[in-house]
């Protein structure tokens, strides 16, 4: 199902943000498995429990995810889902991996 009106709108300038730095234009998503967790260090970075990589994909699981915050919220630490998204960065800035909010997602464990 496709969005339209507003929502559509909204996606595609998202899109079209991305896709204007080098990085979002490489990167394809792919479906990777991630896990909830409490870093050390949370300077600058908004709540308690944040979502990383799982270890063995190819990917830092020094990764942040943005992505919904339900999978941060309404589920225990510790546990690992399954999310579309890709590497990117903004504007030269940290590399992080991305998954709309608004996306499908899987608990594995």
């Amino acid at each position: 199902m496709y969005a339209s009106g507003p929502l559509r709108t909204m996606a595609l300038k998202e899109n079209c943000a991305l896709l204007s730095s080098g990085m979002a234009q490489r990167n394809p998503y792919r479906w990777i498995e991630v896990e909830s967790f409490i870093p050390g260090d949370t300077s600058g970075r908004h709540g308690l429990v944040h979502i990383r990589p799982v270890a063995g994909q190819g990917l830092s699981t020094d990764l942040f995810v943005e992505c919904s915050k339900k999978l941060s919220r309404n589920y225990a630490v510790g546990t690992r889902f399954r999310i579309r998204a890709k590497l990117t960065d903004k504007e030269g800035g940290a590399e992080f991996l991305y998954s709309h909010f608004g996306w499908d997602y899987e608990v594995v464990s």
